[in-house]
């Protein structure tokens, strides 16, 4: 869930609309920072993002580039990162269709102490597109880089689960009901009739 394009977006506005966050962004070791909008911790922008998802499906799904690789690149986000923020433009200028509210609600963009208010999600959209080319290359690469740290961050975790769970000493529950009903059979096969 920490991979999908509203999380993205998230982290990406951040980076290219609040100077003050980019250096406290780049000690960030995973993506939790930017949960998804069912968790309770969850941002306004998180929450309208994935009301927003409705008419921009994308926004729930990983980058293509990030399906099938560990090595997630800013080329291979380029052309998706365009489309979103292009499709996310057309809904809140209604060009396919009268636009949701959700697109008409201002935003907030938000990381630590900085923070920027925007009129709709398609003015947060427009004011993306309006940054420099290398801008953008600079956050792909960013956040390219901090997607392949959280995954390596994510699988170590992961890791230490499942190794203390072998090491411990508890019985697996799978053992634990077959040794109740092999107790339970003996019992009632050893109890008087």
């Amino acid at each position: 869930q920490f991979y999908v394009w509203s999380a993205l977006f998230q982290a990406l506005a951040a980076w290219l609309l609040l100077p003050a966050a980019v250096a406290p962004l780049t000690t960030l070791e995973d993506m939790r920072e930017f949960n998804s909008a069912d968790s309770e911790e969850a941002s306004s922008i998180s929450r309208t993002l994935y009301a927003a998802a409705k008419r921009v499906p994308m926004l729930l799904r990983m980058p293509t580039a990030a399906r099938y690789t560990a090595n997630v690149s800013s080329d291979g986000l380029w052309t998706e990162w365009h489309a979103l923020l292009t499709s996310i433009t057309a809904e809140a200028e209604g060009a396919t269709s009268k636009p949701l509210q959700t697109f008409l609600t201002p935003v907030i963009v938000q990381f630590g102490r900085a923070q920027r208010r925007f009129g709709s999600l398609g003015a947060l959209s427009i004011a993306l597109q309006a940054e420099p080319a290398e801008h953008h290359e600079h956050a792909l690469e960013w956040i390219a880089d901090l997607m392949r740290r959280s995954t390596k961050l994510v699988h170590r975790e992961l890791g230490r689960f499942r190794g203390a769970a072998e090491r411990r000493d508890e019985p697996s529950l799978l053992a634990q009901i077959g040794g109740t009903r092999a107790g339970a059979r003996t019992l009632t096969d050893s109890s008087p009739l």
